[in-house]
């Protein structure tokens, strides 16, 4: 009994131990997330931290865990620690029960903060991962403003890619889904994004179409501050506008507008260098030196915030590395004799799941041989049941063979009879046609008028040549293909292929008579290869 007594004593001593403290923990949490709901940075990180380890049991639920880590990531947030913040938000998120619809607004901010974090390390792509998932959240809680103003930084992201018209396409498709949902102003906000890749494009009536629109946005005269930057983007996209189009007065006045408002970042940057390439094309060397001047030392300020934030990153990085790699040591130091055993129970394991695995394999080996051999010998009684039913038909299908084979001899004899008819009618209407085109018509004139005017000429050769290839396509290559004709010879061919006689030929050619008896003799012997009459020649010219 007394073993007992003591023993309810501890329990109830521990229980009283994890449970002190609860409430005020649970008031400084609060705080912190009324704080982080104001935008005040959360400055230290040893409050937070005892508000973590408090709730990091396992008596404690998930849901004040994952709230004691978001917390802890954004106190690193405020105090520039990325990689810190990250791995907290990470922790947040994995105890995160996304089937629980209380968790999902949490998870929507955790994601946004994680993409807002991989931004500012230029990390485009695990920026839009963590953004499409916090727009996947922000949409099962029903926020559709939050999910669409997140879907809108792959719009951001084709821009800075310079994938500009894809970006004004994503654009317009987040217009008209803001549209769709009643958030007009915000979609007028989405144009802003228009107007810039147009100008980068040079397509500057779009980007006045595009900037008049996204002018209208009540944002600008209601509250100005609704949109980052206030008035700055317009200023700075007008001026971009007025520049592009050659109003040099307009651009001067957006970009002195731009830099009455330099507490936004790169506002004193883009409204000096807009100023002094205004004043480069008005040729005005004072105003250029000065602005010039004044861009340098903004460049060189931005570049000195750049190069310090980058250290503080590096530093964060270089601590946060330190603290890895002291608690990668410690887990290293885990005894021997454990780390033995457990290598031990894994082979253990594997052998056992290596021989249960070689004993499926052969059960599965055997099974797949029997099911092949089951297959095979029921098509092998098939194809022998198909072997003995071909062989019946056998004699029946070499009597119906010998029948179709008689037929198709008698058929392929009447189809050549039909060729060569069709043929020589074809060659037929071709010789009518040669006969009767223009071109041998003015021959035939030419025989009849004997003007030095009337008589053929180099172009009259050249129009007969194409009208005689154009019907007998390979007429020139069946009459050069043993020796190439001359220029005389080839025109006897084309007076004999249209149906002029031996004396007609003499006149169109302008020679002496026999000279077409003579040279269709000899053009026999060239053209076939073999000797022949000038009546012979004529007929196997007229039937290529």
């Amino acid at each position: 009994m007394k073993v007992e007594r003591i023993l309810y004593c501890i329990f109830g001593l521990f229980l009283f131990t994890a449970c002190s403290g609860g409430d005020d923990h649970e008031r400084q949490l609060e705080r912190f997330e009324e704080m982080n709901q104001k935008f005040q940075p959360i400055r230290s990180d040893s409050l937070i931290r005892e508000v973590v380890e408090y709730y990091d049991h396992w008596w404690h639920s998930p849901y004040h865990r994952m709230r004691a880590y978001y917390m802890l990531g954004c106190a690193y947030r405020d105090m520039g620690n990325a990689p810190r913040a990250l791995e907290n938000y990470q922790k947040a998120a994995s105890l995160a029960d996304s089937t629980e619809g209380r968790f999902l607004p949490a998870l929507m901010r955790i994601h946004s903060q994680m993409c807002g974090l991989y931004a500012q390390q230029r990390l485009k792509k695990e920026m839009l991962t963590e953004s499409e998932i916090a727009a996947r959240f922000a949409w099962k809680t029903g926020d559709s403003e939050s999910a669409l103003i997140l879907e809108s930084d792959y719009c951001h992201a084709l821009y800075s890619d310079g994938m500009y018209e894809e970006c004004i396409k994503e654009a317009l498709e987040l217009h008209a889904k803001f549209m769709e949902y009643g958030y007009r102003e915000r979609a007028l906000a989405v144009y802003a994004n228009c107007v810039k890749s147009y100008l980068a494009l040079k397509d500057y009536p779009h980007a006045k179409e595009y900037l008049d629109l996204y002018q209208t946005c009540s944002y600008f005269k209601d509250s100005p501050q609704k949109i980052h930057g206030g008035m700055s983007s317009l200023y700075l996209l007008k001026g971009q506008y007025y520049a592009g189009v050659g109003a040099t007065d307009s651009a001067e006045y957006y970009f002195r507008k731009l830099l009455q408002q330099p507490d936004f970042e790169n506002n004193q940057l883009l409204a000096t260098k807009g100023l002094y390439q205004i004043y480069e094309l008005k040729h005005n060397a004072d105003s250029v030196l000065k602005y010039t001047r004044l861009y340098s030392d903004a460049k060189e300020k931005s570049f000195n915030e750049a190069q310090s934030e980058a250290l503080t990153q590096a530093k964060a990085m270089y601590d946060y590395s330190t603290e890895r790699n002291l608690a990668e040591k410690k887990a290293r130091e885990v005894s021997w004799l454990v780390q033995a055993l457990i290598t031990f129970l894994l082979i253990a394991i594997l052998i056992a799941i290596y021989a249960r695995y070689r004993n499926e394999k052969r059960k599965r080996k055997i099974g797949e041989l029997e099911q092949r051999y089951d297959k095979a010998y029921t098509e092998l009684l098939c194809a022998e049941e198909t072997i003995m039913a071909l062989e019946r038909e056998k004699a029946t299908n070499d009597n119906r063979i010998a029948a179709y084979v008689k037929k198709a001899d008698q058929l392929r004899e009447e189809v050549v009879y039909y060729q060569k008819a069709l043929s020589k009618i074809d060659k037929r209407r071709k010789d009518v046609n040669l006969v009767e085109t223009k071109i041998v018509n003015r021959f035939r004139y030419s025989l009849t008028h004997i003007s030095e005017q009337d008589k053929v000429q180099d172009s009259h050769w050249q129009e007969l040549k194409e009208a005689v290839e154009s019907l007998y396509p390979s007429f020139y290559q069946v009459l050069n293909e043993r020796q190439e004709l001359q220029e005389n010879e080839y025109r006897v061919c084309l007076l004999v292929k249209a149906g002029f006689e031996p004396f007609d030929i003499d006149i169109l050619m302008d020679k002496k008579h026999t000279y077409a008896s003579n040279t269709r003799k000899r053009l026999h012997k060239k053209v076939f290869g073999i000797e022949g009459s000038g009546a012979e020649f004529d007929q196997k010219i007229r039937n290529i």
